[in-house]
C-alpha cells in the first residue's frame, strides 16, 4: 500500500513538474471593439451604432454601394499604446489566426493593409477620434475574390484579424502579447426577401384608401417588416422614379413618399393629402424587409383613385350631426359598391325618420 502511494506521489509531482500544454487563443485582449456600420442609406438606415444593430450587420445596400460605406472599429483609450493596426480578412471559419493562414503561395486570408489609428482605408472617411479607424467596404472587397455581398448570397461571417504595430504580420500570435491583436467577426446578409404582391380589392375613395399585401416570410424566425411607396399620379405618367420589380431608390424625393417600418400586411394610403382631384389615381407599391434591413424589389403597382363620395358623406353628417368617418370614405365606384352606398343611405335615411318620429 505504501508503494502505491509513493509511486502515485512520484507520478503526479513529475506531471506538475512538467510545462503545461500551451491552449490556442481564440481571440486576442486588444481591446477594439465594433462601435459603428455607415452605409448609404437615410437615418437610422445610415449609420448604425446600436449594438442590435451593428449585429444585423452589413447588407445588400451596403454591398451595392460600397464605396458609400465604412465599418468603425474602436480602441478603447488608456488600456494599450496602439499607434496602428495591420488587417486581415478570413470569411467563415477562417480566423486568419495561424501563420499558414497569412502566408503564401497557399494563404486562406487577405490583407487589406496598415492603417493608422485615427485613420482609415478605401473611400471611408478619416473618423473625428484618434482612437477609431474606418475600414472603408470597398477596401475589404478589393482584398480578394468574394461572394458574400453578391446579390442573394447567404449569410456569412468576415472575420477581421487585426494586429497591432507590425505591419503585413505573417508569424504566429503566441509571439506577441495577447493585448496586441483580435479577432472582429462582422456579420454579412445580402439576401433581400421577395417581394410582396397586393391581394385583389376595388381601390378607391375620397379621403383615404387601405390597400392590403400577402406576407412575406424573410426566412427562419426573423420579423419581416414592410415599406409602402406612394407616387401621386404615378398611374397617369407619373415622375417614373419608381419601376415594378426594381431597385427601392435609397434617398426619398419630392416624386413620392415613403413610410416607415410597417409591421403589418395593410396600410391606408390617404388621398386627400395627395393632391389628387376626382378621378386622378396613385400608383402604390410595397416592399419586405428583413431584420439586417435588406429590402426586396418593389411590388408591381397598384392603382388607387379619387372617386366622389361626398354625399354619402353629406348625407351621414346631417343625420348624425357629426364629421364622416374616414372609414365611410372608402367606398369605391365600383357597381357593387354603388348598392352599398345606396342601402346605407337608404338605412340612415329611416334611422333619422325614426329618430324624428320618437322625438
Amino acid at each position: 500500500m505504501r508503494m502505491r502511494r509513493l509511486t502515485a506521489w512520484l507520478l503526479l509531482s513529475i506531471a506538475c513538474a512538467l510545462p503545461s500544454p500551451k491552449a490556442e487563443a481564440q481571440s486576442g485582449e486588444m481591446p477594439l471593439t465594433v462601435t459603428a456600420i455607415d452605409g448609404p442609406g437615410w437615418g437610422e438606415d445610415r449609420r448604425r451604432v446600436r449594438q442590435e444593430d451593428i449585429a444585423r450587420g452589413v447588407n445588400f445596400v451596403d454591398c451595392e454601394n460600397a464605396s458609400d460605406t465604412w465599418i468603425e472599429f474602436t480602441l478603447a483609450p488608456g488600456s494599450v499604446t496602439v499607434q496602428a493596426l495591420d488587417l486581415w480578412i478570413g470569411v467563415g471559419a477562417e480566423t486568419c489566426q495561424s501563420s499558414s493562414s497569412r502566408t503564401p503561395p497557399s494563404e486562406t486570408c487577405q490583407r487589406v493593409g496598415y492603417i493608422q489609428l485615427g485613420g482609415s482605408t478605401g473611400s471611408a472617411p478619416d473618423p473625428d477620434e484618434d482612437n477609431v479607424v474606418a475600414i472603408g467596404l470597398d477596401a475589404v472587397l478589393a482584398a480578394g475574390e468574394y461572394s458574400f455581398c453578391d446579390f442573394g448570397a447567404a449569410v456569412s461571417t468576415v472575420n477581421f484579424f487585426f494586429v497591432a504595430d507590425n505591419e503585413n504580420f505573417r508569424g504566429d500570435v503566441g509571439t506577441i502579447e495577447a493585448n496586441h491583436w483580435r479577432i472582429l467577426p462582422v456579420k454579412f446578409d445580402a439576401g433581400p426577401p421577395n417581394a410582396p404582391t397586393f391581394k385583389d380589392g376595388d381601390y378607391a375613395g375620397d379621403r383615404e384608401v387601405v390597400v392590403e399585401w400577402n406576407p412575406v416570410t424573410a426566412g427562419g424566425s426573423e420579423t419581416t417588416r414592410y415599406r409602402v411607396y406612394v407616387e401621386p399620379r404615378g398611374c397617369d405618367g407619373g415622375s417614373g422614379a419608381l419601376v415594378g420589380g426594381g431597385r427601392p431608390p435609397i434617398d426619398v424625393t419630392e416624386a413620392f413618399t415613403r413610410s416607415e417600418r410597417i409591421t403589418g400586411t395593410s396600410f391606408a394610403v390617404r388621398l386627400s393629402n395627395l393632391g389628387l382631384e376626382i378621378g386622378e389615381s396613385a400608383a402604390v407599391y410595397v416592399t419586405a424587409m428583413d431584420e439586417a434591413y435588406n429590402e426586396s424589389n418593389l411590388s408591381e403597382p397598384i392603382c388607387v383613385t379619387r372617386v366622389p363620395t361626398a354625399g354619402f358623406c353629406a348625407a351621414y353628417e346631417a343625420a348624425e350631426g357629426e364629421p364622416c368617418p374616414s372609414s365611410c370614405s372608402t367606398v369605391g365606384g365600383s357597381p357593387s359598391s354603388v348598392l352599398w352606398l345606396s342601402a346605407f343611405l337608404g338605412l340612415v335615411a329611416v334611422y333619422t325618420h325614426r329618430r324624428r318620429f320618437a322625438r
